[in-house]
């Protein structure tokens, strides 16, 4: 049995913008727990919490560059939905001039 996958620029630029409204949800939620983190170090003093604190705080980066990864992806699929939609225009418009 084969399988077929049905893709539409309009899909594609749907897909990104829920990837990216996600990037953005997560980066909100990040900064939350930074910020919640940097709190409890006022209320908790001692190795435990400096070693949590620290922890929470070096995933940053690594955080970041998922971010970028996942954002470059939104523009790939924007660009690859750009690319489609110019494609499918060019087949009409050539398919249209054959005059048949």
């Amino acid at each position: 049995m084969s399988r077929s996958i049905t893709v539409t620029p309009s899909t594609l630029r749907t897909q990104s913008g829920t990837i990216s409204k996600k990037v953005d949800y997560y980066e909100e939620l990040y900064a939350k727990l930074i910020s919640e983190v940097d709190e409890l170090e006022t209320q908790w003093k001692g190795k435990g919490n400096k070693k949590f604190a620290e922890q929470i705080h070096d995933f940053k980066p690594k955080f970041d560059k998922l971010a970028e990864v996942l954002n470059s992806y939104c523009l790939f699929l924007n660009k690859a939905a750009n690319i489609y939609q110019e494609t499918e225009n060019n087949v009409f418009d050539n398919a249209n001039r054959l005059g048949v």
